[in-house]
C-alpha cells in the first residue's frame, strides 16, 4: 500500500564538511550528475564556492551563518532533485527554520534561484544583527512547555522552538541564558547551551527581520502546490502571501516544529524522509510519534543524504 509522504528538510547545525560527498560521489551517474549540476548552478547564481566548501571546508568558514545558510540549502535541494528524478514524490512539506526555504522550493512557492539569494541575505541579516543584539541558545530537556515558559518569563529568555513535548529551546542575551539553564537545573530538567553567538527566533533577531521584510517585497511568492506547514503557526499555508508573512515573522518567532509533525501524520502522512545532511529531524521525529504501538505501528521515518 502507498503511504503518504511527507519531506522534511534540515536547518542550522546539519552542516558538516564533506556533507556533498555522498551525492558527488554517488556510483551512479545520474545521481552525482544532478548534485554536481545543482552546485555548479548555486555557485553560479551566488558566485560563490558553496560546492568547494561543503566538500573540503574549512570548517570554521562552512559554520559562519552568512555560508551555513546557502550550503544548506543547496544540499538540500541537490537531494530534492535526485529523489524526484528516481520518482520519489511528496503530497506534505516542512522544513525547520532555515530549511523552510528548501520545503518552499519543493512546493514551487519559491524557485531555486529566489531561495539562494533569500537564505544569503537572511545569514547576512541574521550575523549582523547578532553584532548588534549579541546572544545565545540552549536546549531545554525534560521539562514541559509550561514550565519552560515559566523560566523565561522569571529569567527574561524567549522560547524559540519547539522540538518535542520535552525538547525546547530558549533564546535570549548570554546572560539571560545563563541564568534560564541554572534554573531549568534547578527544576531537574537538563539544559545544554548551544554553539552559536545568536540568539535566533527572539526579539533579538528583530533588525533581521525588518530586513528581510523589506528584501521580500520584491519577491513574487507563489501559493505552494503541496500541502506546506510552516513554522511560525504549525498550520497550513495556501496563499503566497501566507507564505510570505510567515518567513518573516519566523525570524523573531518560535518554530512550532512539535505541532507540525503531529498536524502532517493525523492528516495522513505515514511515511517522512529527512531531505538534506544529517539525522537530526528524523531522530527528533521519532521521538514525537514513537513507531511502537497505534496507528504508528507502520510509520516510515528515514533520511536522504
Amino acid at each position: 500500500m502507498e503511504r503518504t509522504r511527507a519531506f522534511v528538510f534540515p536547518g542550522q547545525g546539519s552542516q558538516k564538511v564533506g556533507m556533498s560527498m555522498p551525492l558527488l560521489e554517488h556510483k551512479n551517474s545520474d545521481i552525482s550528475g544532478i548534485a554536481g549540476l545543482t552546485y555548479e548552478e548555486a555557485d553560479d547564481i551566488l558566485q560563490m564556492k558553496l560546492k568547494a566548501l561543503c566538500t573540503e571546508g574549512p570548517e570554521e568558514i562552512l559554520n559562519e551563518t552568512r555560508f551555513t545558510q546557502p550550503a544548506l540549502l543547496v544540499t538540500s535541494i541537490a537531494a530534492l532533485r535526485i529523489l524526484n528524478s528516481r520518482g520519489f514524490k511528496a503530497e506534505f512539506v516542512a522544513g525547520h527554520s532555515l530549511g523552510e526555504y528548501s520545503a518552499l522550493v519543493a512546493a514551487e512557492a519559491l524557485s531555486f534561484e529566489q531561495a539562494l539569494k533569500l537564505v544569503k541575505a537572511r545569514g547576512e541579516f541574521m550575523t549582523e544583527a547578532g553584532r548588534q543584539n549579541s546572544g545565545s541558545m540552549a536546549a531545554l530537556m525534560d521539562l514541559s512547555l509550561d514550565e519552560v515558559r515559566s523560566i523565561c518569563e522569571k529569567t527574561g529568555a524567549e522560547v524559540a522552538n519547539i522540538n518535542t513535548e520535552n525538547q525546547i529551546v530558549i533564546a535570549g542575551k548570554s546572560d539571560t541564558i545563563t541564568y534560564a539553564i541554572s534554573e531549568a537545573k534547578s527544576r531537574k530538567g537538563r539544559a545544554r547551551e548551544l554553539n552559536v553567538s545568536i540568539a535566533g527566533h527572539s526579539s533579538l533577531m528583530e533588525p533581521a527581520r525588518q530586513n528581510l521584510e523589506i528584501f521580500l517585497q520584491k519577491e513574487v511568492v507563489n501559493d505552494p502546490n503541496l500541502k506546506f506547514v510552516q513554522n511560525s503557526t504549525g498550520n497550513y499555508a495556501e496563499t503566497g502571501e501566507q507564505v510570505r508573512r510567515g518567513l518573516v515573522d519566523q525570524m523573531t518567532g518560535t518554530v512550532h516544529w512539535l505541532e507540525t509533525i503531529r498536524l502532517m501524520n493525523r492528516d495522513g502522512v505515514g511515511e517522512f524522509i529527512e531531505v538534506g545532511p544529517g539525522e537530526i529531524l528524523s531522530n527528533i521525529i521519532k521521538r514525537i510519534l514513537p513507531q511502537t504501538s497505534g496507528r504508528n505501528s507502520g510509520l516510515l521515518i528515514s533520511k536522504f543524504v
